[in-house]
């Protein structure tokens, strides 16, 4: 414990010069202990006994509790014994807390110091998103498309959606030139519809940037309205859906020839500028559907899966718009 300060030992003396009694040990008040280190917010105690010069005890004596910096340390008697003096540590820094007795005074010397830093409250758990799986596909499945690929007798499927009321239509690459064998024709056919509709390739990506734009012919019917083009609204572990025809034509015609899109949820585990990964369902067939954030917008376009069956891959929307061609652009009102 440190020494008592020169300052406190000088209180100590002109206590003794202002007081007699206490210099010729008439009566004598000891405080117990005589040294105090506490920490801010900390309590204590000390206890006060009286005696005579020859060291017998005085059972009752008046007693005052003073400090001399209530900021540093409050004291005030014990309800139930007085000779009990109850500290209560302030802000850091040193005073006298005194025991008074007519003229004879006891005290001892406090020492605060700060309390330490409390550790930072972490943050609380991410509040996990939901997403109306339902409200997504009422919204948007009529203008999702069953795509066919012609090729010489071969014929391929894929997933593509409308995006303008002029019919511009976005799929994948593959779904116009696959296995070396590039389309002669394509036939797009509306969830929930029968009549299939020809449509016209405009753009394809290079290889690497698996996306297509085609136009249907003479379009009037549904597209999909909320687009987020920033490509700013997708976040890692948010949710995640999947609108398209998993499997094909094979899984998507009922028994009259009607094609039904599926949305399947998920959540999303990779998202960067070059692409999107999410565990929601997709088979082949997928490719091209569009991929939504748990707001309804569309943030990407659906390409492949893993080989495992376990993760999606997507195109980000901003390859979409470095692919549109200006008609498209100018529609949309896209720079």
């Amino acid at each position: 414990m440190s020494r008592l300060p020169a300052a406190l030992m000088g209180l100590a003396i002109a206590i003794a010069a202002a007081n007699p009694a206490l210099a010729q040990n008439q009566l004598q008040l000891r405080l117990t202990p005589e040294r105090l280190q506490l920490k801010s917010g900390e309590r204590a105690a000390v206890v006060v006994t009286a005696s005579t010069n020859d060291g017998s005890p005085v059972p009752a004596f008046a007693l005052t509790w003073t400090s001399t910096d209530t900021g540093v340390v409050q004291v005030e008697a014990d309800a139930e014994s007085p000779e009990v003096g109850r500290l209560v540590a302030g802000h850091a820094g040193t005073a006298v807390v005194q025991a008074v007795s007519g003229p004879v005074c006891g005290f001892v010397a406090v020492r605060v110091e700060a309390a330490p830093a409390a550790p930072p409250t972490p943050p609380p758990p991410p509040v996990r998103r939901s997403i109306d799986l339902p409200a997504i596909a009422q919204a948007n499945r009529e203008a999702v498309a069953l795509v066919t690929m012609w090729a010489g007798p071969e014929s391929f499927d894929a997933t593509g959606f409308v995006i303008s009321p002029a019919g511009y239509l976005v799929t994948t690459r593959s779904a116009v030139s696959r296995q070396g064998l590039n389309a002669d024709s394509v036939l797009v056919t509306l969830s929930d519809r029968r009549e299939s509709q020809r449509a016209d390739i405009l753009n394809v990506g290079e290889v690497g940037v698996d996306l297509a734009v085609l136009r249907v012919r003479d379009y009037h019917g549904p597209f999909v309205r909320r687009v987020d083009w920033s490509g700013n609204r997708v976040r890692q572990t948010e949710p995640a859906a999947v609108i398209g025809f998993p499997g094909g034509a094979s899984r998507a015609l009922d028994a009259t020839g009607v094609p039904h899109a599926s949305i399947y949820g998920g959540t999303f585990n990779l998202v960067s500028p070059e692409r999107l990964q999410y565990d929601a369902l997709t088979s082949p067939g997928s490719g091209g559907s569009p991929v939504f954030n748990a707001d309804g917008d569309v943030v990407g376009v659906h390409r492949a899966r893993m080989s495992d069956g376990s993760t999606g891959i997507g195109v980000p929307i901003g390859d979409l718009v470095r692919l549109m061609p200006p008609g498209l652009k100018a529609e949309l009102g896209i720079n």
